[in-house]
């Protein structure tokens, strides 16, 4: 893989670390299950296994994955954009079949199913999404989960706005 940019390139880092990590920690369960089963059963009164499970089974893999989790939020913050003069910020809109693009450097702008961002500047894409009901008339904006949009079952019941 060959990222482009300083932030695909961060992005990029990021994955291979998490593959890297979730690996070590599979490989390491794995090794585990197979000293556990060449091992046999235990002699009665023997409790050894609790530092086992303990320790290795569930203590190495928690401290791994948080500290993955705690880098992975270390870099995803660093990677938000700042409110600078340079910050390109994008509306996306999203429609039941088709996304829709306005600029806020260019007023009245807009593309449909072609997003325009010029290279080497940050971007804020701000994503919202438009519901419409089953007759494809489009309803209000969709803030999220279990929003309620005119008679449609479908958000009612809490599924996502499409």
């Amino acid at each position: 893989m060959h990222p482009a940019g300083p932030v695909a390139r961060t992005i990029a880092e990021v994955w291979w670390i998490m593959l890297v990590g979730a690996v070590v920690i599979f490989g390491f369960v794995m090794l585990l299950l197979v000293v556990a089963l060449r091992r046999g059963a235990a002699p009665a009164g023997q409790d050894g296994e609790r530092g086992w499970m303990w320790g290795f089974g569930l203590g190495f893999p928690l401290v791994t994955l948080a500290a993955l989790t705690v880098y992975g939020l270390h870099v995803g913050e660093r990677l938000l954009p700042r409110d600078s003069a340079d910050v390109v910020t994008v509306r996306a809109e999203a429609r039941q079949w088709v996304w829709s693009f306005g600029y806020a450097d260019l007023p009245g702008f807009a593309t449909e199913g072609v997003l325009h961002i010029p290279a080497g500047r940050p971007v804020n894409v701000e994503i919202a999404s438009v519901a419409c009901d089953r007759a494809g008339r489009s309803g209000g904006p969709c803030t999220g989960w279990g929003i309620s949009v005119g008679h449609d079952r479908a958000a009612r019941a809490g599924w996502p706005c499409l």
